[in-house]
């Protein structure tokens, strides 16, 4: 068992890997909670989800490469989450349940945010979700394979044009290489109130969560030295401090004041 529980995001876990084993002589269970995960890898292709269960809600998951979760063991869930650049949940289920509800998926880094390849007795549950990536799939079946199944009402794909969602979503309307047709209908005409609500604080089209000035409107997002600060607030405004980098590297300067600031 492993318990990851912050308050208020403030427990990160960075640069791991995380499954179970199929060693053990128990079922293997994963608690995430209030927390941010960022570049883990969370589930790869091993199968090895198939060990245990899980439960991962109210958190951040940033950088994850995906989610292959192969037959969980028990019930598991997945709600209250934002992912981002991610590459999403690839799922098989037979017996137990998962529910996957009131997440946000933006900045996708592959073709869909939720797939399906086995769905065997209809025990995956899709509701209440925002899908924030206009150009990218929202849903999908995988194709060839004859189980595949998503009941995905009420949702939010942040148009109300259903034509327009059907194009984010694959399934049998779109190839007969797909097994059944993806019941999105009625869907949701804004995030529900239960789902993580992104903030705008400085109203440049980049939500807190991803913006790297999230006080200072710089819809560019440019970083020159990489430190995943913005250029536009790279710099200590009541001080003018500039961030001078051990790589010796600095931003774009607002004023003719230069102070360097060393980290020890």
């Amino acid at each position: 068992t492993l318990n990851i529980e912050g308050t208020n995001q403030n427990t990160k876990v960075q640069g791991v890997s995380i499954e179970f084993s199929s060693f053990s002589e128990q079922v293997g269970y994963l608690k995430v909670s209030d927390s941010v995960l960022e570049n883990v890898f969370l589930f790869g292709p091993t199968g090895n989800a198939s060990y245990g269960s899980f439960d991962i809600e109210d958190s951040t998951l940033n950088d994850i490469s995906g989610m292959y979760l192969w037959y969980p063991s028990r019930d598991s869930s997945i709600e209250r989450n934002v992912f981002q650049n991610f590459a999403g949940l690839s799922i098989g289920l037979s017996t137990s349940n998962l529910v996957i509800r009131n997440n946000v998926f933006l900045n996708q880094t592959s073709s869909f945010a939720i797939e399906n390849w086995a769905n065997y007795n209809d025990t995956l549950v899709v509701e209440y979700n925002s899908f924030l990536d206009a150009d990218n799939i929202a849903l999908a079946l995988r194709s060839d394979y004859s189980n595949t199944y998503i009941l995905a009402t009420n949702n939010y794909f942040a148009t109300t044009d259903s034509s327009v969602i059907e194009t984010r979503i694959m399934d049998a309307n779109d190839s007969l290489r797909y097994a059944s047709v993806i019941e999105f209908s009625p869907f949701l005409l804004q995030p529900h109130s239960n789902t993580p609500e992104l903030i705008d604080t400085d109203a440049d089209a980049a939500p807190n969560i991803t913006d790297n000035c999230p006080d200072l409107n710089n819809s560019d997002q440019l970083d020159t030295d990489g430190d995943s600060i913005g250029d536009a607030c790279d710099y200590n405004v009541t001080s003018a401090v500039l961030d001078i980098d051990a790589n010796g590297s600095f931003d774009a300067l607002t004023d003719g004041l230069i102070i360097l600031r060393y980290a020890f």
